[in-house]
C-alpha cells in the first residue's frame, strides 16, 4: 500500500515541477524523501502545499467534464425530439437530416473540448 502511495506522491511532485511550482532542488529533495518514506505522514510532509492544488485541479476538471456532458445531453435530447417531430411533420423530408448533423457537430465539439482539457 505504501508503495502505491509513494508512486502517487512522486507523480504529484513531477506534475508540480513540470508546472513550475517546484524548483529542481526542491523537487529532487522531496522526491528522494518521498521514495524513502515509511508512512503516509512522511509522504504528506513531502506534498505539503501541493496535494491541495492537485485535488483542486482534479475537482475543477471533474466539474468541467460534468458540465460539458450535461450540456451535451440536454442538446442531444432536444435535437432528438426535434428530429422526431420534423420527421413526423414533414413525412421524412431530407432537410430533417440537419438534426442528426447538428447532433454530430455538438458531439464532436464536446469531445474536442474534453480532450483539450486533459
Amino acid at each position: 500500500m505504501i508503495d502505491a502511495q509513494r508512486e502517487r506522491a512522486v507523480q504529484v511532485l513531477k506534475r508540480a515541477y513540470a508546472e513550475g511550482r517546484l524548483e529542481l532542488e526542491d523537487f529532487t529533495a522531496r522526491t528522494e524523501r518521498a521514495l524513502q518514506a515509511r508512512s503516509s505522514l512522511e509522504l504528506g510532509l513531502q506534498l505539503r502545499g501541493l496535494a491541495l492544488d492537485d485535488a483542486r485541479r482534479r475537482a475543477r476538471r471533474a466539474a468541467h467534464v460534468a458540465a460539458t456532458l450535461a450540456v451535451w445531453a440536454m442538446v442531444s435530447f432536444f435535437l432528438a425530439i426535434g428530429c422526431i417531430v420534423a420527421l413526423v411533420q414533414t413525412h421524412a423530408s431530407p432537410w430533417t437530416l440537419l438534426f442528426p448533423a447538428a447532433w454530430v457537430a455538438v458531439t464532436l465539439a464536446a469531445r474536442r473540448e474534453l480532450r483539450r482539457d486533459r
